[in-house]
């Protein structure tokens, strides 16, 4: 049987094989106080450097549409990324190397490769990488946000909420995975899995090439 571990800050237990990201990721978050006003919303940083993942808070701003009364949000990040970095968010609502849905739909933010920033390894990811290779070479802060699941662009297009640790280990997850040329057959796979129709097929097929072919995008084709 799979080893138990009982962690001292959260007195959580969690699988051994967990053990680097969750010494990682659990002081951090369980640090955070209270936050500066009522427009706020719990985030996870991880660092460039030195290794740290820690809570922020991070301002959320909401509109309403006159027309439909529809609430949406926006968050201000750039205090968190250095003045010359134009961050960009990614999403994911699918964690492949743990073969399930997230609880959260995940927005993540980096500064992507060509920005003209001059930004260092991000030495956390590396850290939660525990000796295993990484896909891609990130670089500079990574922020992680959650938001509740969108049932419609129209009917309801998701609200940021405070990350929790199960977020932040998918956010993990994510950074680990992201630029894995096996996505393809993972794909291919769950296609033979469900029994999928000929419709269906040219879809995935579709969604298979754009994976291989588009590392930016292929986190998002898993939303089947």
């Amino acid at each position: 049987m799979e080893e138990i571990r009982d962690c001292p800050t959260c007195h959580e237990v969690y699988p051994s094989e967990g053990r680097r990201i969750h010494e990682l990721l659990c002081p951090g978050l369980s640090s955070a106080g209270p936050p500066p006003g009522d427009n706020y919303v719990l985030g996870i940083l991880l660092s460039e450097a030195p290794p740290s993942a820690v809570a922020e808070w991070v301002k959320c701003d909401k509109s309403i549409d006159d027309e439909t009364s529809i609430s949406f949000q926006s968050v201000d990040v750039g205090p968190f990324f250095p003045g010359n970095a134009v961050p960009e968010a990614m999403y994911t609502e699918r964690n492949p190397r743990r073969n399930r849905d997230t609880a959260s739909m995940l927005e993540i933010w980096t500064v992507q490769g060509g920005s003209g920033a001059e930004l260092a390894p991000n030495q956390t990811i590396s850290t939660a990488a525990d000796g295993l290779a990484l896909h891609h070479s990130w670089t500079g802060p990574v922020l992680a946000l959650a938001m509740t699941r969108a049932t419609g662009f129209m009917v309801d297009p998701g609200q940021y909420k405070d990350v929790s640790l199960e977020d932040c280990v998918d956010v993990i997850d994510f950074l680990l995975d992201y630029g894995n040329p096996d996505h393809g057959a993972r794909l291919r796979a769950a296609l033979n899995s469900l029994g999928a129709q000929p419709e269906a097929e040219v879809r995935v097929a579709a969604e298979v090439e754009s994976a291989e072919g588009e590392e930016g995008e292929e986190h998002r084709v898993f939303e089947m």
